[in-house]
């Protein structure tokens, strides 16, 4: 299904049929109701499969392996640990976890943007009407603007906080005294909202280990009381029922009860998209400590030159080295000292991670391409390259709609954010949890890949900023400092 080129994941787009023969004209009634019972099933089992099965399942895995303390654990606990929570996660993304919420969400959009553009004359689109939901990623900016909040409250804790660099701001707030109520949103927080991954890379430090998003959320939030994210949903689902109305006025009889139904669809079902990857990253709270202790431990050994080189090994690799260690020490020691007295039983390993480091941070500057090797040949040709009236117009998915003018703030990694500018448009490959933590600041979002489903997409429409999303090179199109406008409705970008 997927391969790695360079180190960047591609799936599989698949083959032309193989067969000569026509699709059929008409589908037979058999054929009619089985696809009718299939759809049936996927709407009414799939969010209860995720939600009463996949989720609990996940979730008891970490329950387990949270009772195991790394540092008294044995090598094979963790690497035990390490493995299982690793299926686990890996199987909450495929058996009926979050694959069941991409898909419904995905599905149900589809419709309504198919529907949209054969019947709605090119008016309007899906994402006009996928505002105001409810989003674990709102939830999360709604907790800090909570907090900052009770900060607010307190002016002389208010007048501190805000002198100081948001980077020492849990510092800061760590040292006053009678703030136990702030202390405990702030512990509440991180236990809600700690795990939120930078990247689907294990790797990467979690949200609770790396506070910088969360202060420089948490600072802006000080500064713009009025940035209130509650009122903020509150008025785009009031601006996306007046959009409704408007729309529905240009469809008569069966087309306008049919509109209904798929915007309630796919609002229904679109949320859970969201509420299924907020999940993802619970096991790493505890897969992380398993394997940086494990790395420690071979650094102690000689194998490795840091912790965290363990996660440039492979599987073979660190089970070889545990099977190794666990068989050297079973040996007498004048035997284990005249033979290994540095305590090094694989020491290439310490050479392998290094260069594999090297390697990975040289393949970040690559800016691959969307597809290997090309558009296949029995592709359509997609004209929303080609053709272009003028190179400063670029074309992408519309996924939050309005349309905005500023100066353009390209922003490659998460280690660039303090690179930020307020009221900018960010440029960016793509965008994470990690990332909503700058979306207070921008006015306008621009995407090299991504689409209606992207997170991006999603936390876009909730902040109510114009996005186009899916842009291929944007991020080399476009230049920090530019001017562009971003017209989120038509998903074109305008290099001015």
């Amino acid at each position: 299904m997927t391969t790695t080129v360079n180190g960047f994941a591609y799936r599989q787009v698949g083959e032309p049929p193989r067969t000569g023969k026509p699709m059929p004209i008409r589908v037979k009634p058999r054929r009619r109701f089985f696809r009718f019972w299939s759809t049936l099933r996927i709407y009414t089992t799939f969010v209860p499969k995720w939600r009463f099965v996949a989720l609990p399942r996940y979730l008891k895995q970490v329950r387990i392996w949270r009772q195991l303390d790394p540092a008294s654990a044995t090598y094979q606990q963790l690497w035990r640990g390490i493995r299982t929570l690793s299926r686990a996660d890996a199987a909450y993304w495929f058996n009926g976890g979050v694959w069941n919420a991409f898909s419904l969400s995905r599905g149900t959009e589809v419709k309504l943007q198919n529907f949209l553009q054969q019947f709605g004359a090119e008016q309007f689109s899906s994402s006009q009407f996928l505002v105001g939901l409810k989003s674990r990623a709102i939830d999360g900016q709604a907790a800090l603007f909570n907090i900052a909040q009770m900060i607010r409250s307190r002016k002389q804790l208010y007048e501190t906080v805000i002198k100081q660099p948001h980077q020492t701001m849990l510092e800061t707030l760590a040292s006053q005294t009678n703030i136990d109520s702030i202390q405990t949103a702030l512990d509440d927080y991180f236990k809600d909202f700690g795990h939120q991954v930078r990247t689907l890379d294990f790797g990467e430090p979690l949200e609770s280990e790396d506070f910088f998003n969360t202060t420089l959320a948490l600072h802006n939030y000080l500064l713009k009381p009025e940035s209130d994210p509650f009122q903020a949903r509150e008025r785009l689902k009031q601006e996306q029922k007046r959009i409704r109305r408007s729309a529905a006025k240009i469809f008569r009889g069966w087309l306008k009860l049919r509109f209904y139904w798929l915007v309630w669809l796919a609002r229904r079902f679109y949320p859970y998209r969201e509420a299924a990857m907020s999940h993802l990253g619970t096991a790493w709270q505890l897969l992380r400590p398993f394997t940086l202790e494990l790395g420690q431990r071979l650094v102690s050994r000689n194998m490795l030159r840091h912790p965290d080189d363990i996660f440039y090994l492979t599987a073979e690799e660190i089970g070889r080295a545990i099977r190794s260690i666990v068989a050297i020490d079973r040996l007498p020691d004048a035997h284990r000292d005249a033979h290994y007295p540095d305590g090094a039983v694989i020491p290439e390993l310490a050479e392998k991670a290094s260069q594999r480091r090297i390697l990975r941070s040289q393949r970040m500057n690559l800016n691959p391409p969307k597809l290997i090797p090309g558009p296949p040949p029995w592709a359509p040709l997609d004209g929303s390259q080609s053709g272009m009236p003028s190179p400063n117009l670029l074309r992408g998915s519309p996924v939050s709609p309005g349309q905005v003018t500023g100066e353009a703030c390209v922003i490659r990694s998460i280690e660039e954010f303090p690179q930020v500018r307020q009221g900018t448009i960010l440029v960016c490959p793509t965008t994470t949890p990690a990332w909503t933590a700058i979306f207070p600041q921008v006015i306008g979002l621009v995407t090299n890949i991504g689409g209606i489903l992207a997170h991006g997409s999603i936390v876009a429409r909730e902040f109510g900023i114009p996005a186009v999303l899916g842009l291929p090179d944007a991020t080399e199109k476009i230049h920090d400092g530019q001017t562009i406008t971003v017209n989120g409705s038509s998903g074109t970008v305008t290099i001015e």
